[in-house]
């Protein structure tokens, strides 16, 4: 049976943990939902207190009234701490706010806040904390127990306003409190009973308020203490700061202190000129709870990049980090690293050579879709399929040594026409060529065996036609597509003959094998490095015939 109720007591306790990092072990560290950390203790008060769980038992053991729900931790008998801090030697706690309230007769229901801390090691905050007065014609006045101290404000208005923003003194004021202040006493009064603004300003309050989480707006004119639907407000957070002993950091590391240095491992004493005692914190780069024996832990910054910052690379150290910049990067990393790292720069490259091969792409491809457009605008089809020799653009730089000036012969309709030397350094001049034509003597510079008397009166058309193509005004030549289309009908009439021809020697269709001979060459107005197809007459002679 008494085993049953060892284990009932355990699930029912409000101890909830034992064991935790920042309380000593097998130790009560949770009242309710606040968190209890070393060097404070808790008092259950169905159960026997632990003195070694508190550094002082007589100071830092708190009573956890367990008849809540959930349970109460409590600051002296009634005021409930809903927050203690290690790092900050703070403790938030809730007290009521003294008031005044009347009616048409006057003063009907007052309260005047007296608070004491005790003369131990606990001190109201001077830097958090501050005297807050809300209502009309009201004025609040405080002071300590001892009458060494007293100061007040005065907060007045004529009409209804809505609270918010800051205490101007109009509906709210606000004035600061002493350092090492233990007690205070808050009182009210009115000059003329709020009977010029009762009708929305019944009541007056007063009270100590935290400034990080004190709210104007949460209390405003109207509101009176007496309503369920105002009672949170009519209290208010305070701030209470404490020291571990009231002694200096010298006198508490001295080996002859008999109270003995309460700060474990890698941490520091802190001396409070408003507790006028020291505290304990850890050293920077440790965290955990400075009071327990085994001090404070290293804090590894590189798993919490958020908190702690590195542009590079991290490496944790016993107490601090270090942050090297990336490759190809100055400066500290912990504050900026400037320059670019060498992927940014890798990939910035690769782009720029990844663009470069696609515009070259793009150009190799443009300019030999323009080619064969220009192909096809210039008879290129025509001249294809006809007995004709297309040269190609590297052999007419070569041939005009890269269109040099001293070749060029005129401009005409169809372009630049230039004189151009074979890649066997043979030579062939127009002027024999025409000589002959004009003279009627083609005949003797055809080889006979290609040039018979029936085929002649063809000859001498074509004949006719290259003659057209030398001549020296742009205007008078033909286009180069007005020749493969004259070249194609004279096809078309003489098929039967061309096909007897088309049977010999491909290189062989004209007389005699010259020793030199001249082209002219055509290029477009466009630009002299433009590929053109273009038609040439290779005119053979024998040196015998001249």
């Amino acid at each position: 049976m008494l085993s049953f109720w060892l284990v009932f007591l355990s699930f029912t306790s409000p101890l909830t943990a034992t064991g935790s990092p920042d309380a000593v072990s097998g130790c009560p560290d949770t009242c309710g939902n606040v968190h209890v950390p070393y060097p404070f203790g808790i008092n259950f008060t169905s159960e026997i207190s632990k003195p070694r769980c508190a550094l002082n038992n007589s100071e830092f053991m708190f009573i956890c009234n367990s008849t809540y729900n959930p349970p109460q931790l409590f600051f002296g008998e009634n005021m409930p701490i809903h927050h203690i801090s290690v790092e900050e030697g703070t403790i938030s706690v809730k007290i009521y706010a003294a008031y005044n309230c009347y009616n048409n007769r006057g003063l009907f229901a007052s309260f005047s806040q007296s608070i004491s801390l005790g003369n131990g090691l606990f001190r109201f905050s001077d830097s958090r904390n501050k005297l807050t007065v809300v209502g009309c014609d009201t004025l609040a006045l405080m002071e300590d127990a001892t009458e060494t101290f007293g100061s007040g404000c005065l907060s007045w208005c004529e009409t209804d306003m809505t609270l918010q923003g800051s205490c101007s003194g109009f509906g709210c004021c606000q004035t600061s409190i002493p350092k090492s202040l233990k007690t205070l006493n808050i009182s009210l009064s009115s000059s003329t009973n709020h009977s010029r603004v009762l009708q929305f300003n019944p009541c007056d309050f007063a009270f100590l308020s935290d400034e990080r989480t004190y709210n104007v707006s949460s209390l405003q004119l109207s509101y009176n203490p007496f309503s369920s639907a105002t009672e949170n407000f009519v209290t208010s957070d305070v701030v209470i700061e404490w020291v571990v002993r009231e002694e200096t950091c010298e006198v508490a590391r001295s080996s002859s202190n008999p109270n003995g240095y309460a700060c474990g491992d890698n941490s520091k004493c802190l001396y409070s000129v408003n507790g006028q005692g020291y505290r304990c914190l850890c050293n920077d780069g440790f965290t955990g709870n400075p009071y327990l024996p085994q001090g404070c832990q290293d804090i590894d910054e590189c798993k919490e990049p958020d908190k702690y910052k590195c542009d590079g690379t991290c490496k944790n150290t016993f107490g601090a980090y270090t942050c090297r910049c990336p490759l190809g990067m100055l400066g500290d990393g912990k504050v900026a690293c400037r320059g670019f790292r060498v992927t940014t720069i890798a990939a910035v490259t690769g782009a720029i050579l990844l663009i470069m091969v696609i515009a070259f792409l793009i150009i190799i491809i443009y300019k030999r879709r323009r080619k064969e457009r220009n192909f096809l605008e210039n008879g290129g089809m025509l001249l294809k399929h006809q007995r004709v020799r297309i040269f190609s653009e590297a052999e007419l730089v070569k041939a005009t040594k890269n269109f040099d000036a001293s070749h060029l012969l005129g401009e005409g309709g169809f372009g630049y026409v230039y004189r151009g030397f074979l890649a066997d350094n043979t030579q062939e001049h127009h002027s024999i060529f025409l000589s002959s034509l004009e003279n009627h003597t083609l005949h003797r510079i055809l080889r006979f065996n290609v040039a018979s008397e029936n085929e002649m009166e063809e000859i001498e058309v074509c004949a006719e036609l290259a003659k057209q193509c030398l001549r020296s005004s742009g205007i008078q030549r033909p286009t180069m597509k007005e020749v493969a289309e004259e070249l194609g009908r004279l096809r078309k009439l003489n098929r039967s003959s061309w096909d007897h021809r088309q049977s010999s020697q491909e290189t062989e269709y004209l007389p005699a094998e010259s020793s030199y001979s001249t082209i002219e060459v055509g290029t477009s107005k466009m630009s002299q490095n433009e590929i053109l197809r273009l038609r040439t007459f290779d005119i053979e002679y024998s040196t015998d015939n001249i």
